[in-house]
This record gives structure tokens, C-alpha cells and sequence, in this order.
């Protein structure tokens, strides 16, 4: 009988439960972790609802959001400000716009599209109909397409073609 090929035969087929306990050991200690979590997060309030470090509410939170709802649609930072000033919510900062910006960024509740604005980070972002099209859009359509007393010669005619 080869002793030394069955005590490193027994020896690899201990490592090898050896290794497979260790990760069933993980497995485990992460499952505890996570059900942990659950049982925690089910305790806490969501961030919306959080005190801040001063101890109350964060208003520019609440605020942003009944904006939004009001609006339909997202908004762009700057928009936002005076949206909030008007409501007694200060935002304060050297720089407003980019104090309000880090605020809902640091937000689970918004997201950024930068080419429309802020949104709420669990809606899908409303796409404008063209009925919603505003008066100031509209007339400035308008503006774009009616040349200027500059493109008419006196005649009446159009002089753009002069131009070139």
C-alpha cells in the first residue's frame, strides 16, 4: 500500500471541503449581513424624511419635489432657485445654483439630465407634447422665420441673395 498517495489524496480532499466550508462560511456571514440591512432599512425613515445635521427636516428637499410635481417636468438648477426663494426656502452658499446642485446630487430622490434638468430619480422623465409648447417659444419661432426690415431692399423685394 502507497501511504504517502493516500495521505495526499486525503490531504487534497481536505483542502478542498476545507475551502468549499470557508465559502459556505462567506455565504453565510453575507446573507446575515444583508438580512441585517433588510431588518434596518425597514426601521429607518427614507432619506427624504431624515433630520439633518441641524436637527430638522431638509426643506430644499420637500420643496423641490412639490415644485417638480407642479412643473409636470424636470427643471434646470437655475430654474429651481427662484422657485424656492419664492417659497421662504433659502439655499445659501457662496455659489446658489452650485450649493442647490450638490444638494440633489448628495439626493437618492433626484437625477441630473443635463439637458433637461432635475427629475425624480424613480420617474421616468415626462417628454414635452408640442401642445405644451410655451407663448415664449412659440413667439420666438415666429421671430426666427419673418425676415428683418435689413433682408428687404427698398423695393420690396428680398436682398438676401445679394449677399452672397
Amino acid at each position: 500500500m502507497d501511504w504517502d498517495k493516500i495521505i495526499k489524496d486525503a490531504e487534497f480532499e481536505q483542502s478542498q471541503h476545507l475551502m468549499r466550508a470557508e465559502a459556505l462560511a462567506d455565504v453565510i456571514k453575507s446573507a446575515k449581513r444583508l438580512q441585517g440591512l433588510g431588518e434596518i432599512a425597514r426601521a429607518t425613515p427614507s432619506r427624504k424624511y431624515q433630520k439633518t445635521s441641524r436637527g430638522r427636516i431638509n426643506p430644499t428637499r420637500e420643496a423641490v419635489a412639490k415644485i417638480l410635481e407642479e412643473n409636470g417636468g424636470p427643471l434646470q438648477t437655475r430654474d429651481l432657485l427662484p422657485r424656492l426663494r419664492a417659497r421662504g426656502v433659502e439655499v445659501g452658499g457662496k455659489d446658489p445654483v452650485a450649493t442647490l446642485s450638490a444638494r440633489l446630487s448628495n439626493s437618492d430622490d433626484f437625477r441630473i439630465d443635463r439637458a433637461v434638468g432635475w427629475w425624480f430619480s424613480n420617474k421616468p422623465i415626462p417628454i414635452p407634447m408640442p401642445s405644451q409648447v410655451t407663448m415664449n417659444e412659440a413667439e420666438d419661432r415666429s421671430l426666427e422665420v419673418q425676415p428683418s426690415a435689413s433682408d428687404t431692399d427698398q423695393e420690396g423685394g428680398d436682398n438676401r441673395a445679394s449677399l452672397i
